[in-house]
């Protein structure tokens, strides 16, 4: 029977090669297209379960682009074009990982593998790299549910590198009968540099967003010829590609284009996300290039000197860069009428975001692409913790760092151990990063998103893979929840062939595709009571401000309230209100500043008197809030965008203090007077309490011989003593040397004698 069974394996092995040798299977229909007619190819998932898909490979939806200038539109040709092979990637630079040892100094085992994974997919380059992947149910004949909803994957799981390829949408088209579309742009410095001319480019936030809205004008054009309808289309990224996802919404190009939004780890509240100056990046990067305006009145000349520099010699750039921060990345645009504003304020205030439906899907472990796998696998001491810690609260916050820090520290830190063990330690920094720089931006969005009433989803995918990279107690981490959302556990995936996924992946991967399937086929993401795999399954319910009921997916799928609300309250409420300036710039920096307070690249000190980006956030928000007697308004957790500046100098410093500290001097005058006045009034109140209490001793009773003083203090004859000493001698003082004078019964004390003193009104 084994015999058998291995010469089947040989013999499926062999049709396989032989079908591989003979080329591709195309498909019977051509599909017209505005710009040409084409025809796909027909592919066969591997799962017997699973219908054949017919994929389109290499379709252009935008011309060559020029460098620095907005995509040109899609060139036509003659006769039908086969798309059968992918087109190349748009020019990127990697991460090197020749040195297996080297590059796990810098990263994890799993970044380690998914850039291994990565890489074959990379090797063909070229700027002429507008290119989309479609995927259509069935092997060119409409099913019974075409026109079919359609998810477009846009990103990678990074700005700088990336391929469309890397996106196999053929199984989540053939289990969830969905017309899914994924997309290449222009990366890096190529995508995300912006001349600084006040262009298109710079009213976007780089070439890669323009490239994007491109792509989806030609969905909404063309996606009904494929069987796809135009008006379900669901917008879906994962991590930086969730980043680009929610900023491509604010741009005017893209009202109309999008019905629904997936954002999968990622979000662009998040300090990784969106560069932090544009002008300090194009600097960076003149000088790199030395590129120099060879006349004043030219405008061009950035352009033009990027324009004639080798391809090699851009790709050569990096741009500044600060540990927990975003490098290239889609830039800040900024408004000239509201000098400080966010785009991220245009963003949520735009029709295209609040039209659409919104789903936010966040990990349990969301920076573990931040640490070494030295780092992962043995963890660190306390002080490397605090260094860490330290780092970030430096790049990201500009105001009362010192206290921050200690809010942090002191909320993630296990008191009841007075010793923590380095795993712990690893533990609890993950998941303070995770909070701070991907989970409460990715909820404030949510939030912000449900309190103008629109429909938004929150969950949490709780699933780790049995064959993780990684270690079992980090739970999920955010570069696995894109293959179950593609469905690739059901078959393996094009990277199967190092990961095996067990019974029990399979079926979350299930749970996610038909949560999926049913938020883009209806925009709510519960599954119909008609699909046979996900009866009883709890109804995912929409996410508002008075329940805040999110769904954790996992093996089971269960409906919970408050994600991890105590943590989410010190970045969402805590640390935003600390986060206010007013006080000298000396007080916000770091105390005690050594070369070793930090772990990583931090950014030069900013000194400026301009309100940080949350505050014009929240007070736009506050303008544009609901009625008081709603949900209260959580205040942003995300950075100051503003750009690095260098070191002022010595003198401007002194300006600096010299303002603060007469502030300062003036104050502790003022505060002085009044503890003089406030002084002068208790000690005339305390001689006019001896001034009664002298009054008060004049009029005391004389007594009498033989006398016991009552308990109240009375003589037993009830006659006043009269008292005319006016030295200052206690009542017990007096009482023994009158005693001395009596004379005494034999063997019998004298009585102790009391006064009483007969309180006179002043």
């Amino acid at each position: 029977m084994d015999c058998l069974r291995t010469a089947w394996c040989w013999c499926a092995a062999l049709v396989l090669a032989t079908l591989a040798a003979a080329g591709p299977r195309y498909s019977s229909r051509i599909v017209h297209t505005h710009a040409g007619a084409i025809r796909g190819i027909i592919v066969e998932p591997l799962s017997r379960r699973l219908e054949p898909v017919e994929v389109f490979l290499g379709v252009p939806y935008a011309g060559a682009p020029e460098r620095l200038a907005p995509p040109p539109p899609a060139p036509t040709w003659q006769g039908t074009r086969l798309a059968d092979a992918f087109a190349p990637v748009c020019p990127q630079r990697y991460p090197d990982i020749s040195n297996k040892s080297a590059a796990l100094a810098k990263m994890p085992l799993g970044t380690y593998n998914e850039l291994k994974a990565t890489l074959p997919l990379l090797a063909n380059q070229s700027e002429d790299c507008l290119y989309l992947n479609i995927y259509v149910p069935g092997s060119g004949a409409r099913g019974v549910e075409a026109p079919y909803a359609v998810v477009v994957w846009a990103g990678g799981a990074a700005h700088e590198w990336g391929a469309a390829a890397a996106h196999d949408g053929a199984v989540l088209a053939a289990r969830a009968h969905l017309l899914v579309v994924t997309l290449s742009y222009r990366l890096g410095l190529l995508g995300y540099l912006t001349p600084g001319t006040r262009g298109p480019l710079d009213a976007s936030g780089g070439a890669a967003l323009l490239d994007a809205a491109a792509a989806l004008s030609w969905v909404r054009r063309n996606v009904a010829a494929f069987g796809g309808d135009p008006r379900r289309v669901t917008l879906a990224g994962h991590r930086a590609g969730a980043a680009l996802v929610n900023a491509l919404l604010m741009l005017p190009e893209t009202k109309g284009l999008v019905s629904r939004v997936l954002l999968l780890s990622g979000s662009a509240l998040s300090p990784t996300a969106l560069a932090p100056d544009a002008a300090l990046t194009r600097e960076h990067t003149a000088q790199a290039l030395r590129c120099t305006p060879e006349t004043s009145n030219d405008d061009n000349w950035f352009v033009e000197c990027i324009r004639s520099r080798p391809l090699a010699a851009l790709l050569a750039v990096e741009p500044p860069r600060a540990r927990f921060l975003a490098g290239w990345a889609p830039a800040v645009p900024r408004d000239p009428g509201a000098p400080g504003l966010a785009p991220t304020r245009a963003l949520h205030a735009s029709d295209a975001f609040l039209d659409c439906a919104l789903a936010v899907v966040v990990a349990t472990t969301e920076s573990y692409q931040f640490f070494s796998e030295e780092d992962i696998r043995h963890g660190f001491e306390e002080e490397h913790r605090n260094r860490i810690l330290r780092t970030y609260v430096r790049n990201v916050y500009r105001y009362h760092r010192n206290e921050i820090f200690a809010a942090i520290r002191n909320e993630y830190t296990d008191w009841e151990k007075p010793i923590q063990h380095p795993i712990n330690i690893r533990d609890a920094t993950l998941e303070s990063l995770s909070d701070a720089a991907h989970i409460a931006p990715a909820l404030k969005l949510a939030q912000l998103h449900a309190r103008r009433g629109a429909k938004t989803y929150f969950a949490h995918f709780a699933h780790q893979s049995k064959d993780a990279d990684y270690p079992q107690r980090l739970g999920s981490v955010s570069s696995e929840t894109l293959a179950y959302f593609l469905g690739l556990p059901l078959v393996g995936g094009p990277q199967g062939a190092s990961r095996n996924y067990s019974r029990g992946d399979a079926a979350v991967a299930e749970s996610a595709v038909a949560l999926l399937a049913a938020f883009a086929k209806t925009g709510d993401p519960t599954p119909r009571a008609d699909d046979r795999h996900h009866e009883g399954a709890p109804n995912w319910p929409r996410y508002e401000m008075n329940t805040q009921q999110y769904l954790s997916i996992g093996t089971k799928l269960r409906v919970k309230s408050h994600y991890r609300g105590h943590k989410m309250a010190l970045w969402l409420h805590l640390i935003p209100q600390l986060h206010r300036p007013g006080a000298a710039p000396r007080h916000h920096q770091f105390r005690s500043i050594h070369p070793d307070m930090f772990a990583g690249e931090i950014f030069p000190e900013l000194y400026t008197s301009t309100s940080t980006l949350e505050d014009a956030e929240d007070s736009t928000e506050a303008e544009e809030e609901a009625p008081a007697e709603e949900c209260e308004p959580s205040p942003s957790p995300r950075p100051a965008l503003s750009a690095p500046q260098p070191q002022p100098k010595e003198e401007e410093l002194t300006n600096l203090d010299s303002q603060y500290y007469s502030y300062t001097v003036a104050l502790g005058v003022t505060v002085g007077a009044g503890c003089f006045l406030l002084a002068l009034n208790v000690l005339v109140f305390a001689g006019i309490y001896l001034q009664r209490g002298r009054r008060r001793t004049a009029h005391r009773r004389p007594r009498r011989e033989g006398s016991c003083s009552s308990r109240g203090g009375a003589s037993l004859s009830g006659e006043p003593a009269a008292i005319t000493s006016p030295r200052k001698s206690t009542l017990k003082r007096s009482s023994e040397s009158e005693l001395k004078e009596r004379p005494t019964s034999a063997g019998v004390a004298p009585p102790k004698k009391r006064v009483q003193i007969q309180e006179i009104s002043v």
